[in-house]
């Protein structure tokens, strides 16, 4: 945090808003619109700039607007681009003042005055900002036509160049159209209608961000084709690309010419059934697939298909590199180690344990750029010269170290005459000295060292480590260091990275990093980038950027600082979700040293004192301290206990919080005859985000000077409202005075209904935690954005945006969360309310963060126009588990299957223990809400709409072949079951389906023995090491196993199945049976009139 210049209040970077307000006079010209509400809006939207990065709303003159040229229309608007010659004001952090970016190109669109106020202050929310908030579109001002005298919205440009469309992506400038048409009109046909429809699909996927673009490649194409190796399934082959990669650079398309890549195809591969199922199992289909694909090709004599990969295997003994990266200097690790193995004999210190060392550290080589750790003969050293202050010796190693050569495809000195240190020791002794020093020096200084040597004279070996410029002083302690390829330093970050924070972009400031300077980067710079991709593409990277040190041109990469800590060197403590750099050996010194500062008084209290201040394990522990009783004010009588009175306070210097002080904390003080083993029910042990009933926190004692009572400093357990003990202590929570509360304002609202009322009152005096829902009546104008979603037999879902959003508690006070999404579920003729529609109200989760997996009601409202009852429930992003496993079927394996019945399972026992059914459970009804955002997401299950097992088998809905009336009817009840493809589910689970399908209701399983059998398949399924699993398990994860590698290898048939067309009369959405039912025979499953009424019904 910077302080503004003029005002001294605190702010970022100088940058003040009531000062830039009154500083943008000076910037802004006197012209004005001529118009009051165009001059008043301005002005208004001007006093929305909250950040430094907010865009100054401006009139902009129509002379400033150069190059206008028409784009096209949209929604009936005339849209055009144009050069606006002064451009828009930003913030130059580094003037701390406002400059122009000149000939800035934006968007224009016409409005007349009317239009241009709507377009501001629509009701469904603005469509423009000047702040950045997703895809809403920042604006710079308005201007105007002076002949039509149309009033302008300028806007940032979001056209293409080329096609005039909305960009796809607008912050990448990224158009889809422009990449379809440049698809199909440059792209080759493979001529194969299957083949050319999965290109199509794949290549549908491509974006601003695809580094690879799947395509038909001609054979023609691929010179110097040779052949690698072979195993039982494939063949492979390099081969030139002559035309090479397609890849997206600076908005054009473009090739990476003459490009090395590898061939690689099935035996008989002329099926391309196989070829598309080798495709879509191994490179498409995976979430986990690392390997890129280019494409397909054919071989026209032979008929095969081939699938085009980079440049993966080694030309020399044909095996695939164990890591990418190798693939950009040909380097294989197998056939290193197999050269350096045959190089053994062609050296020798003259010390068997000295060179097995050598020979095991050339083995672990993994990278091209580790070191080969040789025997250096002593006479390889010219020019050596003592350093005093390091006790070590400078040379010039005559034929230098072993480098590798991409285009020899060996190491080779290629750098002689290289700096080197030679660090002698102390012993002349050949078994223990030499062995330690090298090992320890090669964990010290990052894998530096060169070999071992040995004086000819003394016989003291000699550690050779590598020398460059960074082996001079220290700047932050003085002292000489020994680097290498890269040394690491920390700093601090002032403008910080980027964040994306409620829907917009910002700098965290004065971020501390982690810099890795790059030995001769500035030369090496193909190398540079390479590192670079490596940790750019890793999920979870650490690295912010690139910069250069303007003396050295050295490059530096610059990383999240994650290392370790500065006093001791060992690796922070990572809390969960806390990312506060704390060391607890450092910590607990610190307290030790501090022991000396303070005292009770009482030996026996000060031990005790520090023996609780060394129990601490994480940050957010409380550091238990001697308080000295001055320190408190407002002591106040509570309450009284068999042996102890209770009172409140307010702690003056409050707690220790890692560990700087706040002030004036209400505390209890309790008094105590036996403190020693009181303290010890009471915890230092505070949890983020965890809420504990009845743990009591303790934060010292103290001693009433005119007593001499020993008293216990204690969180705050009373309600500073009504004196009683808080319901959740942590929380500051008290149930009373929450629900009284709840009741005062009973008065304030009313749905117009009395049941709906007497319902709303009764379920916010049940709340029993902070994290309760508070179940309210919502105002349908409260509500915008109203878009449909899904709809079913009784009712429409809508996604909406509630303005001012539910309420949620927050240490002692509840506030709303404004602008959240929620879903509504509109019930058709809902007018006249029904118990059995109350009842379900009572069945929805209360909870915001629901564990009982059933999806949280959030309140009620109503329609103003059709007076029906609506549902306000949480937004499930994910969808509903059918459209999740119609679009994701080929992702899905068992275990995840498995793992979703095992939830809905959980979410239908809290039904039943609610003494509740559901009536209307199929799969439209399971609701996936996503925990987090990542490329595989993970979703938590809720059940809704309180009103399967075939589609989890299948992918597919049951009965989709026919229509669903009341022949279906009556076929079910004479035992007809949906078809089963029993190699595409485990013995087990089919087995199980079976009983639950049984015509007998005697015969079907209990609920209960559902349950034990799911859990089974779960755990069977896992592969964590907490299950001890028995033989059984192992059987059934088998059959498992075989589920999934059936569905692998015949995947392209499978999905051709579940594609397949559904039956017009199918019917998927609720609806109510009784036109079906009502005429059923009455008759025990097992008579013959069933199939008599069947037979006559189909005539």
């Amino acid at each position: 945090m910077g302080v503004c210049k003029k005002c001294d209040e605190q702010s970022k970077y100088e940058w003040c808003k009531s000062c830039q307000l009154e500083n943008l006079k000076i910037y802004i010209t006197n012209e004005t619109s001529k118009n009051e509400r165009i001059d008043n809006l301005i002005y208004e939207m001007r006093l929305e700039i909250d950040e430094l990065d907010d865009l100054i709303f401006e009139w902009i003159s129509y002379n400033q607007l150069d190059n206008i040229k028409k784009l096209g229309e949209e929604n009936f608007d005339k849209v055009y681009s144009a050069i606006w010659k002064d451009g828009p004001l930003n913030y130059n952090i580094n003037k701390n003042k406002y400059t122009r970016n000149q000939n800035k190109k934006v968007a224009l669109k016409y409005y007349n005055v009317d239009n241009i106020i709507n377009e501001f202050f629509n009701e469904q929310g603005k469509k423009y900002s000047i702040k950045y908030i997703g895809e809403v579109l920042r604006i710079y001002g308005i201007s105007q036509c002076p002949y039509t005298k149309d009033y302008i919205i300028v806007f940032q440009d979001i056209y293409c160049e080329k096609c005039g469309r909305k960009y796809t992506n607008m912050i990448d400038e990224w158009c889809e159209s422009c990449k379809i048409d440049y698809f199909k009109n440059h792209l080759t046909s493979s001529g194969n209608e299957k083949i050319d429809n999965l290109i199509y699909e794949i290549q549908s996927r491509v974006n601003y961000n695809s580094s690879i673009v799947f395509e038909w490649i001609p054979f023609d194409q691929l010179n110097d084709i040779q052949k690698m190796n072979n195993d039982d399934f494939d063949i492979v082959y390099s081969a030139i690309w002559k035309d090479g990669p397609l890849y997206f650079h600076n908005r054009e398309w473009t090739r990476k010419s003459n490009k090395m890549v590898n061939l690689k195809y099935l035996y008989n591969s002329q099926d391309s059934i196989k070829l598309l199922n080798k495709v879509k199992k191994d490179y498409l289909i995976s979430p986990y697939r690392i390997l890129p694909i280019y494409g397909i090709s054919r071989n026209p004599n032979t008929g095969d298909y081939f699938i085009i990969l980079p440049n993966v295997y080694c030309k020399r003994c044909g095996e695939p590199y164990e890591y990418m990266r190798n693939e950009v200097y040909e380097w294989c690790k197998q056939c290193q180690i197999h050269s350096l193995k045959q190089n053994f004999i062609n050296w020798t210190s003259g010390n068997e344990k000295i060179d097995n060392l050598i020979q095991n550290l050339q083995l672990e080589i993994n990278e091209r750029a580790d070191f080969i750790v040789e025997w250096i003969p002593y006479n390889q050293f010219n020019d050596i010269k003592e350093d005093d202050f390091n006790k070590e010796y400078l040379a010039i190693w005559k034929d230098g170290p072993l480098i590798y050569n991409k285009v020899k495809g060996k190491y080779l000195r290629s750098q002689q005459n290289e700096s080197v240190i030679l660090k002698f020791c102390n012993s002349q002794n050949p078994i223990n000295e030499p062995l330690n020093e090298v090992k320890a020096d090669i964990d010290k200084y990052y894998g530096q060292t060169f070999g071992i040597s040995q004086t000819p004279c003394s016989k003291s070996y000699i550690i050779v480590l590598k020398k460059n410029e960074y082996n001079e002083i220290c700047v932050k302690c003085n002292e000489k260091f020994i680097g290498g390829y890269s040394r690491l330093y920390s700093a601090i970050w002032k403008n910080g990275p980027l964040l994306h924070y409620k829907k917009k972009w910002t700098r965290v400031s004065n971020k501390k990093v982690s810099l890795k300077y790059l030995h001769d980067s500035q030369h090496a710079i193909n190398e540079l980038l390479d590192e670079v991709k490596i940790h750019s593409t890793c999920l979870d990277s650490l690295l912010y950027g690139i910069s250069q040190d303007p003396n050295t041109k050295k490059y530096i990469m610059v990383f999240r600082h994650e290392i370790n800590c500065e006093k001791c060197g060992v690796q922070y403590l990572k809390c969960n979700e806390m990312n506060d750099e704390w060391c607890k050996e450092c910590q607990i010194k610190d307290l030790k040293k501090d022991f000396i500062n303070w005292t009770s008084g009482n030996k026996k209290i000060d031990y005790l004192i520090q023996e609780m201040q060394l129990k601490i394990d994480r940050p957010d522990d409380i550091i238990f301290e001697w308080i000295p009783y001055n320190q408190f004010n407002n002591i106040k009588e509570i309450d009284k206990e068999d042996s102890a009175t209770i009172y409140s306070a307010i702690w003056k210097n409050d707690k220790l919080l890692y560990y700087k002080r706040k002030s004036n904390l209400r505390v209890t003080l309790k008094c105590s005859q036996n403190i020693a083993m009181e303290v010890k029910r009471y915890s230092i042990k505070r949890r983020r985000h965890e809420i504990v009933d009845n743990v009591i926190f303790i934060y010292g004692i103290t001693q009433n000077p005119d007593t001499k009572d020993y008293i216990m400093v204690l969180a705050s357990e009373y309600c500073k409202k009504c004196g009683l003990k808080y319901t959740i202590t942590d929380e500051k929570w008290c149930k009373l005075c929450q629900i009284n509360y709840f009741k005062k304002n009973f008065i304030s609202w009313t749905s117009g209904n009395a049941k709906i009322d007497s319902l709303i009152q009764e379920m916010q005096s049940k709340i029993n935690k902070p994290d309760d829902v508070i179940f309210e009546w919502i105002p349908h104008n409260q509500f915008r954005n109203i878009i449909e979603i899904d709809r079913g037999g009784f009712s429409k879902i809508y996604s909406a945006i509630w303005k001012d959003g539910p309420i949620r508690y927050n240490l002692e006070e509840y506030e709303r969360l404004n602008n959240v999404t929620v879903a509504l579920k509109y019930l058709h003729r809902s007018q006249n309310i029904s118990d059995e529609f109350l009842n379900e109200i009572k069945g929805y989760s209360n909870k915001f963060y629901p564990g009982d997996y059933i999806l949280s009601i959030i309140g009620l409202s109503q329609d103003p126009d059709t007076k029906d009852y609506i549902m306000v429930l949480d937004y499930a992003a994910g969808g509903n588990f059918h459209c999740v496993v119609n679009n994701n079927y080929n992702k899905l394996d068992w275990s995840y299957n498995i793992m979703i019945l095992s939830n809905i399972i959980k979410g239908l026992k809290k039904i039943h223990q609610n003494n509740m059914v559901h009536r209307d459970f199929h799969t439209g009804n399971i609701l996936l809400i996503p925990r987090f955002l990542s490329p595989y997401t993970d979703y938590m299950l809720s059940i809704s709409d309180m009103g399967l097992c075939g589609e989890v088998a299948t992918g597919r809905q049951p009965f989709a072949n026919r229509a669903h009336d009341g022949i279906l009817a009556l076929d079910i009840c004479n035992g007809i079951r949906p078809k089963i493809n029993e190699q595409g589910a485990p013995e087990c689970y089919v087995d199980l389906m079976k009983r639950c399908w049984d015509v007998n209701p005697d015969n079907r399983p209990k609920a209960t023995e559902v349950e034990e059998l799911i859990d089974l398949f779960h755990k069977s399924c896992r592969t964590d090491s907490e299950i001890e699993k028995e033989e059984l398990h192992y059987d059934i994860q088998k059959q498992f196993k075989k589920a999934d590698e059936y569905k692998d290898s015949n995947f392209i048939i499978l999905e051709e199945k579940r594609n397949s067309s559904t039956h017009p009369q199918a019917v998927y959405t609720s609806r109510l049976l009784n036109p079906f039912t009502e005429d059923l025979p009455k008759y025990d499953y097992n008579t013959d009139c069933l199939d008599c009424e069947i037979a006559y019904t189909e005539q």
